[in-house]
């Protein structure tokens, strides 16, 4: 029928109730989904005579009712996202301030558990309204896409939802996109509620989770809080001086089943027990390369971090193997300290490659789509700018310089037929390894800065371009500009379309002389 939860008939659990009265479904399943889309339902209780559903905020304290039939998520078997082996220590009147200026996640430091009450009361506030509490790091969604067929299209405009596969030179998309036609969490993992007023706010989660207070998208806010039964979790960050005795305190006292390690521009929220044995200086390395990394990406596109980026390991993430957005979210194999796809993996750092393990290039990828701009990424190149910050980074972080014959060998084949069937536009857009070629032969021939120079222009313009051929157009243009070559024989060799207007604005430039492996392929295609 499509629930997922367990079942079991003449079984009643009486008390508890989200909704006010009983609602109106169709059927079982209909009821099933109706907990399934709500942050705070642990069980629900059908009934087939009258066909109402009631949806409930425990599983516990069931009793024995003919007409009636329970589904629910028996707790002691959900390994995601964990369950506390002991009680944990709980803690009350501890108090949390922060001070913000765009909106983001603020981790208090504590762990909420599992179906128990956390209060929150504001003592203090400054500035714009709008202030909210959050129980849970994995904000993906589940419910509706597990109910109806997601099109990523339609989720690619969405900037907290922009979604994204591995592409190009990373091998693991096939075997990792396992769809969502097999729940393996929980459909939704987190709930928020708001702060604006002075009353004490009760907050608790069936599965319990990371706790956050989210910022409004304003300068110059504050907030402070204080916070009853918590646990207190993992967290590092960077920037704090005295960090290196506090994560030996953490390491022995904090009991939170979820982490937040931080760098000054990135964060990540992975399982505890994947980093509590890390001393403090191996967590300074590694977050001091993704830094660098984050860095990287915004000084190729001229602008500077407004927030961290946060990324958060998840076991069914909404699409994909990776998605981009707020956060970032990604498979668990990147939270397994025994992989070298592990976020903080150090085996295998050396100078000639600082960024040892493999995870580098999907994440370098994700935080690229957060750098796009629609002005320069049209139809079919969704995959592709993207990897223009990937491209870049692995040079000048990770000092791995990508040659056109780095792609995988069955890429390479295409390209070459791509290029001697014609080179057919509507094909090119289909291949993203194929469309990222360009962009590396623009950054080898004129390297990264005339693509920093060609981004800062369009950040300074903000040019008001509508159409794909619009955009394709003033890139050639602008790009040609930049170097004072004239690109069109490049972008005619792989089947761009060309406004005349666009041949004539740089056909009093020279031509950009150009001789490839893959111009050798087909060298009467390079001309205007």
């Amino acid at each position: 029928n499509g629930c997922n939860l367990l079942r079991r008939s003449g079984w009643d659990i009486p008390g508890n109730s989200i909704l006010p009265v009983p609602v109106q479904v169709l059927d079982y399943a209909s009821c099933c989904s109706k907990c399934q889309g709500t942050s705070n339902c642990a069980a629900f209780v059908y009934s087939p005579s009258t066909k109402t559903c009631q949806l409930k905020r425990t599983a516990s304290g069931g009793v024995q009712k003919n007409d009636s039939i329970t589904g629910y998520y028996d707790p002691t078997t959900i390994a995601f996202p964990g369950v506390f082996e002991r009680a944990p220590r709980m803690l009350s009147g501890v108090t949390f301030s922060i001070q913000s200026n765009v909106s983001q996640w603020h981790s208090v430091g504590y762990y909420a558990v599992a179906d128990v009450v956390v209060e929150i009361k504001v003592l203090a506030k400054v500035g714009a309204s709008g202030w909210s509490v959050q129980i849970g790091c994995h904000s993906d969604d589940l419910s509706v896409s597990l109910r109806h067929s997601v099109d990523p299209r339609a989720l690619r405009d969405v900037p907290e939802s922009r979604l994204s596969r591995p592409a190009g030179r990373d091998k693991r998309d096939s075997g990792h996109d396992k769809g969502l036609g097999t729940q393996r969490r929980p459909p939704l993992l987190y709930l928020t509620k708001s702060l604006n007023s002075s009353d004490t706010v009760q907050i608790s989660l069936h599965y319990g989770g990371l706790l956050f207070l989210r910022s409004p998208d304003a300068s110059g806010c504050s907030i402070t809080v204080s916070l009853n039964n918590v646990v207190l979790t993992p967290t590092y960050n960077l920037i704090d001086s005295n960090r290196a005795t506090n994560w030996q305190y953490q390491q022995r006292n904090a009991e939170g089943l979820w982490a937040d390690i931080a760098g000054r521009y990135i964060v990540y929220n992975i399982p505890s027990n994947t980093l509590l044995k890390m001393k403090s200086a191996e967590l300074d390395s590694v977050l001091q390369l993704w830094d660098s990394a984050v860095l990287a990406h915004h000084d190729l596109r001229g602008t500077k971090p407004i927030r961290r980026e946060r990324v958060v390991s998840d076991e069914q993430p909404l699409l994909g193997y990776m998605h981009a957005g707020y956060p970032i979210v990604t498979m668990m194999d990147v939270a397994n300290p025994n992989s070298e796809l592990f976020i903080f993996y150090k085996q295998y750092q050396n100078k000639s490659n600082p960024c040892g393990g493999s995870t580098y290039w999907g994440i370098f990828h994700e935080i690229g789509h957060n750098m796009q701009r629609s002005w320069w990424t049209f139809d079919g190149t969704i995959e592709v700018t993207t990897n223009i910050f990937t491209v870049h980074a692995m040079d000048t972080v990770c000092k791995v310089r990508l040659g056109i014959y780095d792609w995988r060998n069955d890429q390479i084949s295409l390209t070459r037929t791509y290029i001697l069937q014609g080179a057919i536009f509507d094909e090119w857009k289909k291949n993203p390894a194929i469309g990222l070629l360009i962009y590396i032969q623009l950054a080898r021939e004129f390297g990264w800065d005339s693509y920093k120079s060609v981004f800062r222009y369009y950040e300074n313009i903000k040019p008001n371009l509508s159409t794909d051929q619009q955009k394709m157009d003033y890139w050639i243009e602008t790009f040609s500009r930049q170097v004072q070559k004239n690109l069109v024989p490049l972008f005619n060799f792989w089947g761009f379309p060309i406004s005349k207007s666009t041949k004539n604005a740089t056909a009093s430039l020279p031509t950009a002389k150009i001789s490839d492996q893959l111009i050798q392929i087909a060298p009467q295609r390079y001309t205007i």
